[in-house]
């Protein structure tokens, strides 16, 4: 009796080995797929990009700082459009999407300016319609965008978010513009806030 618990503990113990062992070549199997896929396959062969008829596709490659060689899986779409949002003001939307082997397609959107500011020297600092800065010395207010006056700018920094150096006078600007959309008013050209007792729009 002794010698035949003696064996099949042997057996369950031979057993257990096995399947420990099957565990962990297939561990070591996926690591080894991993690393290889991160290294030696998949890697940039060819970016195409479309959408834009303001930028070149080498303008928006160059943004997007994806090169030859890079491995695909590594690639951050969502910081990738980043980064071409913000080097390119004039590009509204990014969509990056990759295709296996070895391919990167960009297709982007341009932006129109919803929005401008007047300077100082009868420039114009130009905005989408997020407040993103497309032009901050812009010389003509471009036909269909609204005018937003007296609001003081605190940053107009092309690429980036409209700043201005009041918080209040920023939420109110922003609340009037989206009623107007909201409403699809229509015939205003001009949006004024000085602080939160002094709004108003200005119709044609």
């Amino acid at each position: 009796m002794k010698d035949k618990r003696k064996v099949k503990k042997r057996r369950l113990k031979n057993k257990v080995r096995k399947v420990l062992l099957a565990v962990v070549l297939f561990i070591v199997l996926i690591a080894v797929g991993a690393v290889l896929s991160l290294t030696v396959f998949f890697k940039t062969q060819s970016v195409t990009v479309s959408g834009s008829g303001i930028y070149s596709q080498e303008q928006i490659v160059n943004a997007s700082e994806i090169n030859a060689g890079d491995n695909l899986f590594l690639i951050n779409s969502d910081k990738t459009a980043q980064k071409i949002t913000t080097r390119l003001p004039y590009i509204y939307n990014v969509k990056i999407k990759k295709e296996l082997p070895a391919t990167v397609k960009i297709t982007v959107t341009d932006a129109s300016a919803s929005y401008a500011i007047e300077n100082g020297d009868k420039t114009f600092i130009l905005a989408d319609d997020n407040y993103k800065v497309l032009e901050a010395a812009a010389e003509e207010q471009p036909a269909g965008s609204m005018m937003i006056t007296n609001a003081v700018v605190k940053s107009a920094e092309p690429g980036k978010q409209l700043e201005f150096e009041d918080e209040t006078v920023s939420n109110c600007i922003t609340q009037i513009t989206e009623a107007i959309k909201s409403t699809e008013m229509k015939g205003v050209t001009a949006v004024s806030s000085k602080d939160i007792n002094n709004n108003y729009i200005v119709y044609d």
